[in-house]
């Protein structure tokens, strides 16, 4: 959504340099990256609940503190924080997923969960260039405010806690006895440091985690570069306004639409035959990734 507002932004804040502009914007990527490392292994020793609760919270007050920025560098810190615990559905929501939902129905269910973060970069720009039209930059942010109040409102109404571990130790607390799921002799904040090495040790040690971070990060890198140049391009060497440049972002959103429907289509088909031949491994989940691959390099000529 602020996209198409950087340059306003940028102009009215002092940034209006050739790296503050795009920084303003990229620096909430960053702040996606930082997130996770803190996040999933707390959700890991706390629980998924408390973690989305607080993340919400801490959104929440960061995103006012973006929509009162006095300058650049207060703006770009604050969005890095908004970032940081912005990450967290995206860090937690695969695995409470695999929480509720059988392995052969994951694809599908995994899709509509999607729909937001691959509708994000082309609606959000569409949505963010009316807004700073009619009412200036600062009122994306009031309005994510205002949309995120509701979600945590929803959170604190509807949500429940699915991580099994978590569930267990919270009954077995209340009944003094000890989890069967519990780090055997470990202290809380030993169990925290384990949960905080484990990621890296997973990345490092698997090859097929390293594989598939090392696309993601390409991936998203090409993506974010697209999103944080579009607005600078159709700007200022075509001279559209906010709504026109939102209205450029449409492409991006088609081609997910489409790449989600043929997933959610063939994922778990391919999924359930494995299963009924035994050699199901999670690896086949990737199938996509090979066939589709070379189209990026396409699209990107």
């Amino acid at each position: 959504m602020f996209a198409p507002a950087v340059l306003q932004a940028a102009n009215e804040l002092g940034g209006g340099g050739a790296t503050i502009a795009p920084l303003m914007l990229s620096i909430y990527v960053l702040g996606w990256t930082a997130g996770p490392i803190l996040v999933a292994p707390i959700s890991e020793t706390r629980g998924r609940l408390p973690v989305y609760l607080w993340s919400s919270i801490l959104y929440i007050v960061f995103t006012a503190a973006c929509a009162v920025s006095p300058n650049a560098i207060y703006l770009i810190l604050f969005r890095f924080l908004a970032g940081a615990v912005g990450s967290t559905p995206l860090s937690l929501g695969a695995g409470t997923i695999s929480d509720l939902i059988p392995v052969q129905q994951r694809g599908l269910t995994l899709s509509m969960y999607m729909v937001g973060p691959i509708l994000g970069p082309s609606v959000g720009p569409l949505v963010g260039g009316c807004l700073t039209d009619r009412w200036g930059w600062r009122s994306i942010f009031w309005g994510l405010l205002a949309l995120y109040g509701l979600a945590a409102l929803a959170q604190v109404a509807i949500m429940r806690e699915t991580y099994a571990p978590a569930i267990l130790a919270r009954k077995a607390r209340r009944l003094g006895v000890k989890s069967a799921l519990d780090e055997e002799g470990l202290s809380s904040r030993e169990a925290l440091a384990r949960a905080l090495v484990r990621p890296t040790k997973l990345t490092i040690r698997s090859p097929i985690n390293m594989f598939i971070s090392i696309v993601s990060a390409y991936v998203n890198g090409l993506l974010f570069l697209i999103v944080a140049t579009l607005p600078l391009v159709f700007g200022t060497e075509y001279h559209f306004g906010p709504r026109e440049v939102g209205l450029a972002f449409n492409g991006i959103g088609i081609g997910n639409v489409i790449g989600l429907a043929v997933f959610a289509s063939t994922s778990d088909r391919w999924v359930r035959k494995r299963l009924e031949e035994g050699s199901l491994k999670p690896e086949d989940r990737l199938l996509p990734v090979v066939a589709t691959g070379p189209m990026l390099a396409v699209g990107l000529f």
